[in-house]
């Protein structure tokens, strides 16, 4: 290892690091490489457009009914989502068929709860925890490139920053609107 690639790697640890919450709360500010950081409305306004895009894609979902896969076992035959009761809680929070899921069986008490068999309200809380996850992606996305960009930054400007926020919004919604994540997106007991 040289020299001056060592050198390089010490300039970027003592740069003073700075998260994508510190990066999004003064926008026109300038980092620590000092080049302008991309205003919040920008990034704000792609995250928001992928979810849009995602929820978009996958709208027609809510048409969708049961599956009699299992759909009877997660929720039409459940007596246990029925109520939010103690015995249910219980029920819930221990270990079914082998598999500890919680969070499953609450969502399923909740959308039951708020709709009974409704098979749309299913959906839809599908469709919310896939846009959320899609959110997520674009977030961690821009800050993993935020991160790269900071130790290897060849081209100063705010083009390079316009740039993460672009790759960050194509990773996004590649997680979003993939084929792949039909099953999470389209089926009721998707949460599991």
């Amino acid at each position: 290892m040289g020299k001056a690639s060592r050198r390089k790697r010490e300039r970027a640890r003592d740069r003073p690091r700075q998260g994508i919450q510190e990066a999004l709360a003064d926008p026109g500010a300038p980092d620590a490489g000092g080049q302008r950081r991309p205003a919040r409305r920008l990034v704000w306004t792609a995250a928001l457009l992928t979810v849009a895009v995602t929820l978009a894609v996958w709208l027609p979902v809510l048409g969708n009914g049961f599956v009699n896969w299992d759909d009877p076992l997660y929720t039409i035959e459940n007596r246990h989502i029925r109520s939010f009761a103690w015995p249910s809680i219980r029920w819930m929070l221990g270990t079914q068929g082998g598999y500890w899921m919680p969070m499953t069986w609450l969502t399923h008490a909740l959308d039951y709860h708020l709709g009974r068999l409704d098979v749309r309200i299913h959906h839809a809380t599908s469709l919310v925890f896939h846009g959320l996850n899609t959110l997520l992606v674009f977030f961690v996305s821009l800050e993993i490139l935020r991160l790269a960009g900071m130790a290897s930054r060849s081209t100063p400007g705010s083009l390079t920053r316009l740039r993460e926020v672009g790759a960050a919004t194509l990773s996004a919604l590649l997680f979003g609107v993939h084929p792949l994540h039909v099953e999470t997106a389209a089926r009721c007991p998707s949460c599991s």
